[in-house]
């Protein structure tokens, strides 16, 4: 199926797939739009679920990845966790400072 992913997140554990990268057969008896719906909910509910993690932990999101960031790392994934890393020091930095 692909590569499975687990998180502990505040104490509940999340687990995720990501599938391999293959070519794979589109059958025409199912209808995309319907799927196409529910990927956008669910881009959306990820978006505020994020939000939510992100501003429980002091960081603004979405993330500000700089182009030197993104460069400089060997994926988009790795621009984030080091930008994610980074505010998370700065906040606590500011925290710490009040």
């Amino acid at each position: 199926k692909g590569v499975y992913f687990e998180a502990n997140i505040q104490g509940s554990t999340i687990r995720w797939v990501v599938p391999h990268a293959f070519t794979q057969n589109m059958p025409d008896d199912v209808d995309y739009r319907v799927m196409l719906t529910f990927f956008e909910f669910y881009e959306t509910l990820l978006g505020f679920v994020l939000y939510k993690l992100y501003n429980d932990i002091g960081v603004r999101y979405p993330l500000a990845v700089s182009s030197v960031e993104r460069n400089n790392a060997s994926s988009v994934l790795a621009a984030n966790l080091r930008a994610l890393s980074r505010e998370a020091r700065d906040s606590k930095s500011m925290v710490s400072n009040a």
